[in-house]
């Protein structure tokens, strides 16, 4: 069979073919030679429209439910649990018209993979028993959407559109909707989801696509047995009406309460349906205008005049097959809440500007079609999980020829009348307003049933329609866009410059620069990426320091917005953050401008304006962020708080709160001059960039420095120096109760802390978590449902790295989660982990290693090369020797675009340590790991009599609740100041807790700041550590309950600086 017609990016290598399967189902196969993974995705043009009225939420339920097992495959998990074994990673969505499931897997794995996806659709197994558990994932994944703003304002949306429409319908599904509301109605929920999988999952309404190595023959025959059982059942895709807001819902203002703070205004409309009209794609042309930021543009004319602080304009991702939904969106600094009428008449005159200038449309279409060809026929390859789902949704949508032009929108064709037709529809009598603001308390007083959002509902008003009206005239500071300045022409490629191997360094001066560069044409593309570190002693020394970077930074990026947004638009992208030592800044992107733009980021740092107008506007969102950074999830804050137990310098929010209304126009000046007073710059170039462009570049960064600013190098002790807090053996236990009291949601977090960065440590530790995380998954999620997010990880701090494990519960109190993750390490350790090993743990397992190893880690340290002596007796290592293999594989993955493999090689610069070929270093560590010394490590790591375990928890508001009603309910428990008995750490300690420790193990309170022994925080603290007793489980050393950061990081000790082991070790060899 040929190949598709489908039309490719000019620099796609990979093959295509279509097919049309004996039932009808459409699949697209690619075949990519080079693919490392493997990837399939099945698209059902079903979703919760088609959710039965008794049972909200059932579409995406039937989606969870599909994951559990099959005829064919009984065991439950064992997709999820083979995916995962060999190097994947699987899940799924649903929409309102579409269910989408995907994975990936190693390549040579693709075949049994596709095997078991397969029954998703032929013969899945819906057990009473698993419908009862699942659904309590569904009620944890609800939960947590309850205290986010986009849900709760898409369900507001919902809620006041046409009621009739299914469009309106709650659609993620609770346990009261899917299980406790029908069986009181007498109707079986396990029943419903079979029936909702055998009426509407029919091959004519399903989309596939699979990514392999394999040739597009032998992707045929994986594929076409398997997947034309699927039955046909004849369906014709779900039909519903057209308008999901009908006349009566029009020209009306919600104004609704957000659960963050800020403001924003977004105006809508629904317009004919985008997908029909592919080829033109008038919407995202009207989508280019409203939603520019250069000169002339509405958001800069709203930033200019203080009003705005972001603006987006477009297609929103809820619009449906037979309507589609057009918005602007305003986010309204605190001066443009109080000018919302005249925000909003901005709107109306830029639309009018549109309609009233069609002698310029096609000049300005044609640029956008050029700029979007010219991103698809240089695109990066895509990730192969992502690509596939992209292509199976499509593939019911598009046709073949057309479909990869679609899916990247490319117009082909300029079609004024349907821009005129698109801007019939987007009028002030058919327009919706939501209003939104922490400001709405008196007026917001309806409640939405399913989220609690207060709202009200308005009539436009008179004196509002009559602004934004006809009679309103232009505004002479808007106009469209002129042309683009940053648009590519030269595509020359440097190969004659580019070589094998590592960045090398081109520029070394002391304690002043370092510049690495690697001229790589490894994509063979025209792009490059620059990277720079700034490092300023004054730039992260106190919270109102790092508070004023962040200032800086934040007003750089404000200046630049109106010229970034054409470098943007033109493939380029820059960007400016602040870090623990100074600031960064990298650009990337198509090579023949990058310079040009870097030059002139360059020149605003350099010559730093403060405007105070501008000050006022952009402190006033910084204050904003972190004031909204308590409504985080509380898996997120929970994280956020391991950070601050974990990093040795790094300030609170609460801090950056205190100090951030007290810096004005000249403060922030004089700091400037001080933060480049002495700097030292880490530099990498790399991409299709040559030497003499990186030291030109060098040059005229020294030379920018010096003399705008008198800047100077560093002293050598004032270099970067990121320290990790060194736990002390045992448990260290910071409990809080969550910052936002309206989320019901609970967390934990806990950390194993392994060590320094070391090859062999870090393959240890990865090969233990490639091993476990599944299981962690299935024992804690789908056995004990315990939430929706589960995970177990490898993490770092500052490259410390750790073994992590999250979960977040709506339904389980932190303190009971964290002792099932302790139950779980337990049971890995006494007979899991062998297991897998094919060696039965014991307590008598020798740490053979000990002596050997450095200091800090837990880990010996053999020299590279050495392998573990061969002592281990004879036996099977299937599971074992399977992970080490998938493992590899996964490691040596290459980077699939130029930004990727330029972070790796940044990463190592950043921090130091230099080891370019890392993946190939710890690939051959991991050769040579037995399982006998990976079980050694597992116990150092996890056991209780050498672990450095740090456990923060989060206690939601239900949990507050239940623990609240609990005392009611029962003796009083209540802890008073005269009840405190002092300990020996000169703290506080209720007699509940003394008590409880010497049955359970002894918590050690950490001293406050301050050492007041009555402090009513300790006290509170100590209650709700109070829960977490015999956390320790074996480990008889004391729980030390953190009470404050500084303080606990005072009393313990640090690890070395990872860089300088790692130069040690240079300097060794």
């Amino acid at each position: 069979m040929l190949e598709s017609t489908v039309v490719k990016p000019a620099n796609d290598l990979m093959k295509y073919r279509m097919l049309h399967l004996e039932n009808g189902m459409r699949v697209m196969l690619v075949s990519d030679p080079d693919a490392d993974k493997a990837a399939c995705s099945m698209d059902v043009n079903i979703g919760s429209l088609a959710d039965p009225t008794e049972f909200p939420g059932l579409a995406h339920f039937c989606e969870h439910m599909l994951f559990y097992a099959s005829k064919k495959y009984p065991q439950e998990d064992e997709y999820s649990k083979f995916i995962s074994d060999h190097g994947g990673s699987t899940n799924a969505w649903t929409a309102s018209e579409n269910t989408n499931y995907q994975f990936s897997i190693n390549w040579d794995h693709l075949e049994p993979a596709l095997d078991r996806f397969a029954q998703f659709f032929l013969c899945p197994l819906i057990s009473a028993d698993g419908v009862e558990r699942e659904v309590n994932a569904v009620d944890s994944e609800h939960s947590k959407n309850l205290a986010s703003d986009p849900w709760r304002l898409l369900q507001l949306a919902k809620h006041t559109a046409n009621q009739d429409h299914p469009w309106s319908h709650f659609s993620t599904g609770s346990r009261a909707t899917l299980i406790e509301e029908p069986r009181k109605k007498g109707l079986d929920p396990r029943q419903a989801v079979v029936d909702f999988h055998a009426k509407y999952y029919s091959s004519n309404i399903c989309g596939l696509a699979v990514l392999g190595r394999h040739s597009l023959d032998e992707l045929e025959a994986m594929v076409r047995p398997r997947f034309s059982e699927v039955l046909d059942k004849k369906l014709e895709a779900f039909a519903v009406a057209e308008d999901v807001f009908l006349e009566s819902h029009l020209r009306r203002v919600v104004k609704a309460l957000p659960v963050k703070e800020g403001h924003s205004l977004e105006l809508s409309w629904q317009v004919p349906p985008s997908w029909k009209e592919y080829k033109s794609s008038p919407l995202n042309f009207l989508s280019h205008l409203l939603g520019h930021e250069g000169d002339g543009s509405l958001f800069s004319l709203l930033k200019q005049i203080g009003w705005a602080t972001a603006l987006s304009a477009g297609e929103s991702g809820l619009s449906i097959s037979s309507r589609s939904f057009f918005y602007v969106k305003v986010e309204l600094t605190d001066e443009g809440q109080e000018h919302v009428q005249d925000v909003g008449a901005m709107v109306f005159r830029y639309l009018r500007l549109i309609s009233g200038n069609e002698s310029h449309w096609e000049t300005i279409y044609e640029e956008v079609r050029g700029l979007s060809q010219l991103r698809f026929d240089f695109r990066d390859k895509p990730n192969p999980y992502s690509y596939v789902t992209s292509l199976s949704g499509n593939l019911l949508v598009y046709p073949e020829h057309d479909l990869l032009l679609a899916a990247y929108h490319v117009p082909q064709e300029y079609c004024p009348d349907l821009i005129r037709t698109a801007l019939l529809h987007m009028t002030l009598d058919k327009v919706r307003i939501c209003w939104t603001s922490h400001t709405f308390g008196d007026v917001a007083v309806l409640d939405e049933p399913w989220y609690g959002t207060k709202y009200c509902i308005e009539t436009l008003p008179d004196a509002w329609a009559e602004s934004w009206g006809e009679k309103a005239g232009p505004d002479a500071r808007l106009h469209l866009p002129r042309p683009n300045p940053f648009i590519p022409t030269d595509f020359t490629l440097h190969k004659e410059d580019a070589w094998e191997g590592s960045p090398k360094v081109v520029l070394l001066e002391p304690c002043f620069m370092r510049v690495h560069h690697k001229c790589d044409m490894t994509f063979n593309t025209p792009k490059a990426v620059i990277n720079l570190d700034f490092q300023s002693p004054e730039a992260y020394n106190s919270p109102e320091h790092a508070h004023m970077t962040k200032l800086f930074v934040a007003l750089v990026e404000d200046e630049l917005s109106e010229l970034s947004y054409d470098a943007e638009l033109a493939g380029l992208q820059y960007a400016v953050s602040n870090t623990q030592s100074g600031f960064g800044l990298s650009v990337s992107g198509y090579s023949h401008k990058l310079l040009v733009l870097l030059e002139e980021v360059l020149g605003r740092i350099f010559g730093f304006v403060v405007r105070e107008d501008r000050l006022t506007l952009v402190a006033e969102r910084i204050v904003k962020d972190y004031r909204n950074m308590k409504f985080q999830q509380p898996y997120q804050w929970a994280m956020y708080r391991r950070e601050l137990m974990l990093n040795l310098k790094r300030w609170k929010v609460e801090e950056y709160l205190e100090v951030a209304g007290h810096v004005d126009a000249v403060k922030l000046k004089e700091f400037h001059s001080r933060l480049l007073g002495r700097v030292y710059i880490d530099a990498l170039a790399t991409g299709n960039i040559k030497e003499e462009e990186v030291l030109g570049m060098a040059t005229r960064l020294k030379e920018g420095l010096v003399s705008k600013n008198g800047t100077k190098p560093v002293f050598p002790s004032q270099m970067r120096d990121f320290r990790t807090i060194r736990l002390p053996h045992g448990t260290s236990l910071v409990v809080e109760r969550g910052p936002n009291p309206s989320n019901d949601n609970s967390a934990v977090t806990v950390v194993y802390q392994a060590g320094p960065d070391h090859l062999r440590g870090n393959a240890l530790l990865q090969l233990l978590v490639y091993l476990s995380k599944r299981d962690a998954f299935h024992v804690l999620r789908t056995q004990q449902q315990l939430g929706y997010i589960v995970s177990m990880f490898e993490g770092q701090e500052l490259r410390v790295h750790h073994l992590e494990v999250v979960v977040q519960s709506n339904a389980f109190s932190a303190a009971d989660c964290a002792h099932r993750i302790e139950a779980f390490v337990k049971d890995l350790l006494a007979t899991g982990l062998g297991d897998k090993c094919s060696i039965t743990a014991s307590k008598e397992a020798a740490i053979t290693a000990t002596d050997a190893a450095p200091q800090d880690s837990v880990v010996a340290a053999p020299n590279i090369g050495d392998v573990a002596e061969d002592d281990q007796p004879l036996v099977q290592e299937s599971e074992f020797s399977s992970a080490v293999k998938e493992l590899s594989k996964a490691k040596l993955e290459k980077p699939k675009k130029l930004s990727s493999l330029a972070n790796q090689y940044w990463s190592e610069i950043y921090y130091g340590t230099l080891v370019f070929d890392r993946q190939e270093l710890e690939v051959r560590e991991l050769g040579s790991i037995s399982p006998q010394e990976l079980i050694d490590f597992a116990t150092r790591l996890l056991g209780p009599e050498e672990r450095r375990k740090g456990v923060v928890a989060v206690i939601g508001s239900a949990e507050e609740k239940r623990r609240k009603d609990d005392i009611r309910q029962g003796p009083s428990n209540t802890v008073s100041a005269g009840s405190i008995v002092s300990t020996s750490h000169g703290s506080s300690m209720p007699p509940a807790i003394d008590h409880m420790a010497t049955e359970t193990g002894n918590i050690v309170v950490q001293p406050a700041c301050g050492g007041d022994d009555g402090d009513p925080s300790v006290i509170d603290i100590m209650v709700m550590a109070s829960a977490f007793g015999g956390l320790s489980g074996e480990d008889t050393r004391p729980m030390t309950v953190v009470t404050d950061f500084a303080e606990f990081k005072r009393q313990q000790e640090v690890f070395p600086n990872v860089a300088a082991l790692h130069d040690s070790s240079r300097r060794a060899l």
